[in-house]
């Protein structure tokens, strides 16, 4: 007869146990691969808010001149100055300013613009003055009263093509004080209270940028970085001097420094305090004019 042994209850603990442990480690490679890959995306997305602090900084604060007037009010969690939103030369000259608003039936552009012109916004035009040397070459400047867009603006203007460019479009500006007469073609740029700053929404801190709209009430605030730290290191502006010292009155850069704290699945993960990844750059403001 053959001999027919059953499984012995201990064989079985023993296989229940083995089977219990190597589950148990399982599971744990697995909240630990999906924890890793929560705190890199997670940490991806703090340097992805850094950098775009960085950028946002690298792109608008450069672009003014505190010591040619653009600035209105620094601080340093917020600046506020004359941001350019059109660029264009004037094609002609009258009881109003007109600026060449857009291309020529050869193909060429003249001016562009990131928004159209306001009540409100700063006319510069570029005067090189009675003689060459630059000595004597300056910005003028005029508040627009108001702005229309006008099919044949420009008129009879040496930049146009008289047939072809007929229908040319031009910003009319009424401004204070009146444009005086200078050569056409000369640059002239409008310019916008524009603002940077560090707020508040939501419980979180961020970086944003405004425009102040016609009626002298600024537009929503745009976020373009966050969440960041709060005031004191989330973002601070040292406004500096030639030696670059700090408290500038009319500073010729800026230093840029934003941080960002870790979020609380990486803190989860790492089982520590929160920790702070930061960025920090030194941007040079254009030249004086």
């Amino acid at each position: 007869m053959l001999n027919r042994r059953g499984v012995a209850l201990v064989d079985l603990l023993v296989a229940l146990a083995i089977f219990g442990i190597l589950g148990a480690l399982v599971v744990r490679t697995i909240v630990t691969s999906v924890r890793w890959t929560e705190a890199t995306v997670l940490g991806t997305e703090r340097d992805g808010q850094l950098a775009a602090a960085r950028e946002s900084g690298e792109l608008l604060l450069p672009a003014f001149s505190p010591v040619g007037g653009d600035a209105i009010r620094l601080s340093d969690t917020a600046a506020v100055w004359w941001a350019t939103v059109a660029a264009a030369p004037v094609c002609a000259v009258g009881s109003v300013a007109a600026l060449a608003a857009g291309t020529r039936s050869d193909g060429v552009r003249l001016g562009g613009t990131t928004s159209s012109p306001q009540p409100g916004d700063l006319l510069q035009v570029f005067d090189d003055g009675p003689t060459a040397p630059p000595g004597d070459d300056s910005w003028t400047r005029h508040v627009v009263q108001s702005a229309r867009l006008v099919r044949g603006g420009c008129g009879s203007s040496a930049l146009l093509d008289p047939v072809n460019d007929a229908a040319f479009a031009a910003w009319e500006l009424d401004v204070v004080p009146p444009l005086q007469p200078v050569q056409l073609g000369s640059p002239a740029r409008l310019l916008r209270p524009t603002r940077i700053a560090l707020y508040r929404s939501a419980g979180e801190w961020s970086v944003g940028v405004s425009e102040l709209g016609p009626g002298g009430a600024w537009s929503i605030i745009q976020p373009v970085a966050g969440p960041l730290d709060p005031p004191g290191s989330g973002l601070r502006m040292d406004w500096l001097d030639s030696a670059l010292t700090p408290g500038a009155t009319f500073p010729v850069a800026v230093r840029l420094r934003a941080a960002a704290p870790t979020r609380a699945a990486v803190r989860s993960f790492a089982g520590a305090a929160v920790r702070h990844d930061s960025i920090e750059r030194l941007l040079v403001f254009r030249n004086r004019r």
